[in-house]
């Protein structure tokens, strides 16, 4: 399979040959499936201070004997812990602390830091998503959307120019729509709302939510793809 390369003033400057995957199905089970398990991966650990509801001043267990200081039997309450905030002679005013609900307490399921977010995948798996949702920038519900031939390659140099004005001018000569540039140096796409993505960085996790976005890829990437094994 061959793609047309344009010229940075948006005219046919000759062919390259393309990796063999973007002839291969898109398989969006395998990308959708992938991209679940990275993003889960990625998660930051997170969780309840170790001491969260316990660093109030409690007293520790009710005592249930008849006859005793700071004993609870007749008045009705439980055996949690108690934080005592006012009294007067053998009376007090108790609040509930550290236990689940109570005032001062603590949750009752809070998160823990030490789970593990990680999800395995085949490393083939993840490799036919990656080629999988490259391949997608070149399907034919795209070109019909856009009226365009896809994919999208220019020439290598669109790397040399420097002015974010001239970048920005001639991506809307050569694209008419929201696009993401996959080059193998990082240029100043963003300073116009276009994301820069370096071919010896893909991954999934940058890929999958702008799947339904057009790629431009330099000549370059294209042969820097081919290395995808």
């Amino acid at each position: 399979m061959k793609a047309q390369i344009l010229t940075i003033n948006g005219e046919k400057k000759g062919e390259i040959e393309l990796p063999k995957f973007f002839d291969e199905p898109v398989r969006d089970d395998v990308i959708k499936r992938t991209y679940e398990a990275e993003l889960s991966s990625s998660r930051r650990a997170y969780g309840s201070f170790p001491r969260a509801g316990k660093e109030v001043s409690a007293s520790g267990k009710i005592h249930r004997l008849r006859h005793t200081w700071k004993g609870s039997y007749g008045y009705g309450i439980s055996r949690v812990p108690r934080k005592i905030m006012t009294k007067r002679g053998n009376r007090f005013h108790w609040v509930g602390a550290f236990a689940p609900g109570c005032r001062g307490g603590y949750a009752a399921h809070p998160p823990v830091v030490g789970k593990n977010w990680k999800r395995k995948v085949n490393s083939k798996e993840k490799l036919m998503a990656l080629k999988s949702i490259i391949a997608s920038s070149a399907s034919k519900n795209l070109e019909n959307k856009y009226n365009i031939k896809l994919p999208l390659i220019i020439e290598n140099k669109i790397i040399e120019i420097k002015k974010t004005k001239e970048l920005k001018n001639i991506f809307k000569k050569i694209c008419p729509a929201p696009a993401v540039l996959i080059s193998d140096k990082k240029m100043k796409t963003e300073n116009f709302g276009m994301e820069n993505i370096l071919v010896s960085k893909l991954s999934i996790l940058d890929l999958f939510p702008i799947k339904d976005r057009i790629m431009i890829f330099t000549e370059n990437s294209i042969k820097e793809l081919e290395k995808l094994k």
